[in-house]
């Protein structure tokens, strides 16, 4: 399971030296066009809907690769 979460209210700093890689800050148009997995593509803008969401993905054995995609607002 993966569990994201995101907040409009944050105080601090970022970390100098985070064990990721190195953080900034971009605009969410930005964000759009950075390379990254296609299942956080899916739902990067998920987040910036009302509500919350859930995302069910079952695996494919035979073809190793996604089957079938369900994604539930709530």
């Amino acid at each position: 399971m993966i569990f994201n979460y995101i907040t409009k209210d944050f105080k601090g700093e970022l970390l100098k030296d985070a064990p990721e890689g190195k953080a900034y800050w971009i605009s969410i148009e930005e964000a759009y066009n950075l390379p990254m997995q296609h299942s956080i593509k899916r739902r990067l803008p998920l987040f910036f809907q009302e509500g919350t969401f859930e995302i069910q993905v079952e695996w494919n054995q035979d073809e190793n690769k996604e089957g079938k995609v369900t994604i539930r607002n709530t």
